[in-house]
Parts: structure tokens; C-alpha cells; sequence
């Protein structure tokens, strides 16, 4: 295990074949032996779970609240076969204040860009939250301007447009 928070689950003996959350890790088994077996007695900042052949989407991380809030946790998914588990209280937005005040940046001065659920935190906290068009629902409803398709000069665009 990482002391920094990124945990890697990589042997099959941490899937429950009966789990009906489609085959993935028995979640309840791993909580409670992750801190003792994985990373001493810390709480996980980050665990990043890849759904190989199932789609890593809203309805999976919806089925997942109701034992994440009881655990403190709570899930995002970050792209079409991953999904993340993370403290309650670690998110980007959180981490971007952090940033902005360690610089001295003021809020409204701060441009943030993303693209999936997981980023919805910091985008709502910039100054200008900026989406891609290819965004996720959650992502382009708080995004303060929705760029281009990643694929189409997201980028260049969200830099002509805000400098």
C-alpha cells in the first residue's frame, strides 16, 4: 500500500462471485480489513476500482450510497469502466481551495476544468468552472461554461476564452 492514499487491489481473492454489485469487490469485507491489512490503521484517501466488462456508471455508484454514507465514503464515477471511493471530505474542490490559498489566489481568480462527476466539487468552487462538451451530466450542470468535445481543442478554446 501507498501511505499517500492510492491503494491497488489486484489479486481476484477480493471478489465476491455472489455480490450483487455485478462481480465487483465485496465492499463491506474489503472496509473492514482494508486499513488493518492494506495500510496499517489509516483510513484509504483515494481507491480507484476498475469494472472490467460492466460499465462503471450512475446507476452502480447509486447502489453503492446507501453503505458508502454509512462507511463515510462516498463514490464517483471518473470514466466509462472506473469508478472512485473516497473520504467524505476529499474531494478536488476542497483540494483546489487548499491550492488557491497556499498561492494566495483569490476564488474568482481561479479556472478549473473537468469532466466527470468526481469534479463537480471543483468545478463549483472556481471562479470559472469550465466543462467539456463530452462531459458528464453532473459535471456540465454546475460548470460555469461548457468548452468544446476534448476531442475537438477543448483546451486552446478554455485558454482563449479565459486569458
Amino acid at each position: 500500500a501507498d501511505r499517500t492514499g492510492a491503494i491497488g487491489l489486484e489479486r481476484a481473492r477480493d471478489v465476491d462471485p455472489a455480490s450483487p454489485l455485478l462481480g465487483l469487490p465485496d465492499f463491506e469485507h474489503l472496509t473492514a480489513h482494508m486499513a488493518e491489512q492494506l495500510i496499517g490503521h489509516e483510513r484509504p484517501v483515494k481507491i480507484q476500482y476498475i469494472v472490467p466488462g460492466h460499465r462503471a456508471d450512475d446507476a452502480l455508484v447509486d447502489a453503492l450510497q446507501p453503505f458508502l454514507q454509512a462507511q463515510h465514503i462516498q463514490a464517483a464515477a471518473t470514466g466509462p469502466l472506473t469508478f472512485e471511493v473516497t473520504a467524505a471530505e476529499a474531494t478536488k474542490g476542497r483540494a483546489l481551495a487548499w491550492v488557491a490559498n497556499r498561492l494566495g489566489l483569490h476564488q474568482a481568480d481561479v479556472v478549473a476544468v473537468g469532466d466527470q462527476a468526481n469534479d463537480v466539487t471543483m468545478l463549483s468552487w472556481a471562479g470559472t468552472g469550465v466543462a467539456v462538451a463530452n462531459a458528464a451530466a453532473e459535471a456540465r450542470q454546475v460548470a460555469h461554461a461548457i468548452g468544446p468535445h476534448v476531442d475537438d481543442g477543448a483546451l486552446a478554446w478554455i485558454l482563449e476564452q479565459c486569458y
